[in-house]
């Protein structure tokens, strides 16, 4: 009796686990974003500024709400045009070393552009 309960006992949960087969779990794929992970949106608005070195054209970017600058030789793949504001993506890239000092370590190649508008700054420029 008591080797059939030992038995009992040990065989059971073999058995138990053994029934429960391979648990696949519930996962949803997700929709794939419109802008992937690596690439950003900018406005970039209608003019050049200065950089800080003085020396080259910086672009005046609108990014997440937030205003930067971005040097002209940093950016690829963009044709810009004074007077026309354009909302673009851009793909981050890290420059490769050695990088110096007073630059941005990423270099933007610009993959798509979203829209472009002309800017006026009174009637008087509208043709």
């Amino acid at each position: 009796m008591k080797k059939t309960v030992l038995f009992i006992l040990l065989c059971f949960p073999v058995f138990l686990f053994a029934q429960k087969g391979t648990i696949i779990p519930d996962v949803k794929p997700q929709a794939a974003a419109s802008t992937p992970s690596d690439t950003k949106t900018w406005i970039v608005e209608d003019y050049l500024l200065s950089c800080l070195d003085s020396s080259s054209k910086c672009y005046l970017i609108k990014e997440n709400g937030v205003n930067k600058t971005v040097p002209v030789s940093d950016v690829f793949d963009f044709a810009f045009e004074a007077g026309n504001r354009y909302t673009v993506c851009v793909k981050e890239e890290l420059k490769t070393p050695p990088i110096s000092a007073f630059t941005g370590i990423y270099n933007y190649r610009v993959t798509k552009i979203v829209s472009k508008k002309a800017v006026f700054a009174d009637a008087s420029d509208i043709p």
